[in-house]
């Protein structure tokens, strides 16, 4: 334990929260049948999640239906990262989060079946809901690779008030006032908050009790920002990433890339805002 919760904090509390929540299930849930969870793969057993089955449906019939199925390559890849038990935790994490936020029965297979129209709908309206998406994309290896999120989004505006956007203006005001960012400037600066990685203890620790009324910030943690100043006025374009690396490893060499046009979870997503 020592060694796993500083390194994936975030989706170790996800995992907390899932479970504070499991104790509570929203409308219309369905919890799993009793004895049917493996504690120590996430792969589900026949009577779980259609979720994890749904890339080898793919490939016994349904190819031309949604997409292709992963390749060879990619699932060797992939069962090789499910052999590290911080992967395996984080992906429950992730999963617990991602079922009660979204707060319908059978969760990733609605999600799996959403169109972009519709997609693009809950994006406008529901914050968490967007979060719930971003993981099952992520999870699944489905949907966009790469998302843009207009500033007006729900989701964008829990961004822009987010304590770690908070840590990057303070940044830039003292580098303006200093003379060092001057106008017509462009630059690009990483805000980091995970316990491995923040300037201070008391950042990180500031940074994850967002978890309490900002959780889409929470669950992106870490942002880079590019900025333009151009007269009075600063531009701002943030990156998230969600991968392997980012969640847990730490080990950039440990990250999934997905191959166009197949199905492939826990390959890297990012998301600008």
């Amino acid at each position: 334990m020592k060694c796993f919760l500083p390194r994936s904090f975030i989706f170790f509390t996800a995992l907390l929260f899932g479970c504070a929540l499991a104790q509570n299930p929203g409308p219309g849930k369905i919890d799993p049948p009793p004895g049917k969870q493996n504690a120590t793969s996430v792969l589900p057993d026949d009577e779980d999640w259609l979720s994890w089955k749904l890339p080898m449906i793919m490939e016994n019939g349904l190819k031309n239906l949604f997409s292709e199925g992963m390749t060879e390559d990619y699932d060797h890849l992939l069962k090789t990262r499910l052999e590290n038990v911080m992967i395996q935790w984080m992906i429950k994490g992730m999963r617990l989060v991602e079922d009660r936020l979204y707060e319908e029965a059978e969760t990733p297979l609605n999600i799996f079946l959403l169109d972009e129209n519709k997609k693009q709908e809950i994006f406008n309206k529901d914050a968490k809901k967007t979060l719930a998406i971003l993981f099952n994309e992520f999870i699944e290896g489905h949907g966009e690779e790469s998302r843009t999120f207009e500033e007006s989004s729900p989701f964008t505006q829990k961004i822009i008030h987010s304590y770690t956007t908070k840590l990057f203006l303070k940044w830039f005001n003292v580098e303006r006032k200093a003379g060092r960012i001057s106008d017509g400037a462009e630059g690009h600066k990483s805000i980091l908050t995970s316990p491995d990685n923040a300037a201070s203890t008391f950042l990180s620790i500031r940074a994850h009790a967002q978890f309490f009324w900002n959780l889409p910030a929470f669950f992106t943690g870490s942002l880079d920002y590019s900025y333009k100043v151009s007269g009075n006025k600063l531009y701002l374009k943030i990156h998230n990433e969600y991968s392997i690396s980012s969640g847990v490893t730490r080990r950039k060499d440990t990250d999934l890339h997905r191959v166009p046009g197949h199905i492939c979870p826990l390959g890297n997503t990012e998301q600008y805002f």
